[in-house]
């Protein structure tokens, strides 16, 4: 189990983490990461790598992140994104891809979304969604399909609830 950055509503963001492992019921400490500590950020295992993208960082939103490979205890810096920085995004992991949808400003929501390819190392932008931006909304991946649902309107406040939601495909390869 890998766990990095967090806050605690007094200190900064925190900018450090551990792995737990549950067969030697031991945990160690990660290497710094590249990038600055921060908390409601993201983060998907993709069967290598922790990958972890935007979150706050005390009053602005972070689009920047890094990739984490627990075998080699190092970090590296994501290319740049074509998404501005944010907080409770829906993020899933396709098997292929981390895809990132929709998330918050303390001032206003996204509908719009990326989709990150480790092995190439780079970002593409997803197509527009039909429905508003929003956070809190659940998502899911099908194996083919991101389906998400749900939400609200005014994520730092808990606005207007959304009971309508979205089916994505990427394009096949």
């Amino acid at each position: 189990m890998l766990v990095w950055g967090g806050d605690d509503l007094i200190q900064p963001a925190f900018a450090d983490g551990a792995a737990y492992d549950p067969k030697a019921d031991s945990w160690r400490v990660l290497a710094p990461a590249p990038i600055a500590g921060r908390y409601r950020h993201h983060a998907v295992w993709t069967g290598d790598e922790m990958l972890v993208w935007g979150g706050k960082n005390g009053p602005g939103e972070l689009g920047d992140g890094a990739a984490y490979d627990p075998d080699t205890n190092t970090w590296r810096t994501l290319p740049e994104s074509p998404l501005a920085g944010r907080h409770w995004a829906s993020v899933i992991w396709t098997g292929r891809e981390m895809l990132v949808w929709g998330g918050s400003t303390d001032w206003r929501t996204f509908r719009d979304g990326a989709a990150y390819d480790p092995e190439r190392d780079r970002w593409r932008t997803l197509a527009s969604a039909p429905i508003s931006g929003r956070c809190h909304n659940a998502a899911v991946w099908t194996g083919s399909e991101l389906i998400t649902w749900g939400g609200t309107e005014a994520c730092g406040s808990f606005g207007h609830r959304l009971a309508d939601g979205a089916v994505y495909a990427p394009p096949a390869e």
